[in-house]
């Protein structure tokens, strides 16, 4: 199993040089955030053996062995979400002491059931707002580094602000609406969602019929990705690597600082839209190399395509 969460602000219990011995013998589960702790809990009533937790597994600090550690560990994204049997995600929490078990939302329950009448089947169910509102304004999901988790997770177990979520590669389900099957993904659309699942080989079709729709929907992931933050602007490309390394072994072209050469034409076409901060809306460049000044991931803020 594998934990999606936000770190938060405040210092947290992490492995570095200094304590890496010790740990490797045992951890105080005490001591742990919240939400590990939650997590681990539901490791155990699942009765899997290992949780992987990215503050405890990678190495921390800014010692020559912690970023080596971290450069390495990084890079396997794709391989640690993407085999894992499930991905925990702590959706509603803003920091690792949030927890996965809370209080949902009362206005995501407030719903009305309506019949529509003899002469049709089904159901319409009435809400404040549609779970994806609720989905959208979580913590998690303003993060850079999770939208990867959760792409590349082939199943997910959500603890949201609306209740709980399941998605896997056939559908999502939500808890306030449990006999309702949404079909797509709840960040990107179906498309979108489609592509990523030919990409890790979970549709078994021809890869070979598919770049022109996988770099398509490379740009849609870009677009959402480039809204959300980092906590070091350094991380704007390793954050997406996992990523990159399925379009690559899907489409086999060349990867230039977020863009696709086979597709480099389109890509260059990028609009940056900037970063909104209070009111104001900034347009901000790196103020550290991270990539050349034609790619996208060289400024700050949210990106469009046209």
């Amino acid at each position: 199993i594998a934990l999606s969460y936000c770190w938060g602000k405040d210092p947290i219990l992490a492995t570095n040089l200094s304590n890496l011995q010790d740990f490797q013998e045992s951890i105080a589960i005490k001591e742990l955030p919240r939400t590990v702790r939650d997590a681990i809990i539901v490791t155990r009533r699942l009765r899997i053996r290992y949780l992987w937790v990215d503050v405890l597994c990678i190495v921390q600090g800014s010692d020559s062995f912690a970023l080596s550690d971290w450069e390495k560990e990084s890079a396997k994204m794709h391989h640690i979400y993407g085999g894992a049997i499930l991905t925990l995600s702590a959706a509603h929490a803003v920091d690792a002491n949030g927890g996965l078990f809370h209080q949902s939302s009362l206005e995501a329950q407030l719903l009305c059931t309506l019949s529509p009448g003899s002469k049709y089947s089904g159901r319409a169910i009435l809400g404040l707002e549609t779970p994806q509102f609720f989905i959208k304004q979580e913590p998690l999901n303003s993060r850079a580094w999770t939208l990867q988790e959760s792409l590349l997770s082939s199943r997910v177990l959500s603890f949201g602000t609306s209740g709980l979520r399941w998605k896997c590669d056939q559908v999502l389900y939500h808890e306030t609406t449990p006999n309702l099957q949404h079909h797509g993904s709840d960040l990107i659309g179906t498309e979108t969602l489609i592509t990523m699942k030919i990409m890790s080989g979970v549709v078994q079709e021809r890869l070979s019929s598919k770049p022109k729709q996988i770099l398509k929907e490379w740009k849609a992931i870009l677009e959402n990705y480039s809204q959300r933050r980092l906590t070091y602007d350094t991380d704007k490309l390793p954050a997406i690597a996992g990523l990159a390394q399925l379009v690559n072994r899907s489409c086999h072209d060349r990867y230039l600082a977020g863009l696709w050469k086979s597709d480099i034409a389109q890509q260059l076409m990028w609009i940056h839209r900037g970063r909104l901060t209070g009111n104001v809306i900034e347009y901000s460049r790196q103020m550290q190399f991270r990539a050349p000044s034609w790619s996208w991931a060289s400024v700050n803020g949210r990106i469009q395509f046209p």
